[in-house]
């Protein structure tokens, strides 16, 4: 199945993937919730013990680009496709740029959430760092995108965590936000606006 085939099947399949991966990160971590009815997680550390007002929350901003989480990055280069003959395309957002452009696709700046603390007397405190838009899908889409080509065969089975190297280097802890990762950008790797 090619890249643009394996996309169109991870946007058809997006609820139930999101399920598959909930399913398969809470049977690998006992301490991880669903929040509600949804495939959102988290843990108890993470829940306040009451509301909390929003004036409450202490917000901070450290300008620190995310690290750079090298195994991630390979494993990621496994499931893009070929840019030429001799090399792959270098980040999974300059693949979709090229071969399945949204209509809007643009790397804009964005916040990052980098540490959240809500044990702290005085009030929660959020920690905020600088992001690109295609860190995001440099990371999300690049594990969604391996968790559909591995189900693609049997959609309603769990596939084992050896067929997907991404999400088996997030599996220990997948909401610890130090592993969000970025991909070392060449000014020609970025897709054409």
């Amino acid at each position: 199945m090619t890249f643009v085939k394996q996309r169109t099947d991870l946007r058809q399949r997006f609820g139930e993937l999101c399920e598959v991966a909930a399913d398969m990160h809470v049977l690998a971590r006992p301490s991880l919730e669903r929040i509600g009815g949804t495939s959102l997680l988290w843990e108890a550390a993470m829940r306040p013990p009451a509301p909390v007002p929003l004036s409450a929350v202490t917000v901070e901003w450290q300008d620190v680009m995310p690290p750079v989480n090298r195994p991630l990055l390979e494993a990621a280069r496994r499931c893009l496709p070929k840019e030429s003959k001799a090399h792959r395309f270098e980040r999974y957002s300059a693949a979709m740029g090229a071969l399945t452009r949204p209509t809007l696709f643009e790397n804009r700046p964005s916040f990052r959430l980098t540490r959240a603390d809500w044990s702290r007397p005085d009030g929660p405190r959020l920690i905020f760092g600088t992001g690109q838009y295609f860190d995001l899908i440099d990371q999300n889409e690049a594990v969604a995108h391996e968790l559909a080509v591995a189900t693609s065969r049997a959609p309603s089975k769990r596939p084992p965590w050896r067929a997907l190297p991404m999400r088996r280097l997030l599996a220990d802890d997948p909401l610890l936000l130090e592993k969000t990762w970025r991909v070392p950008r060449r000014r020609h790797a970025d897709p054409a606006p």
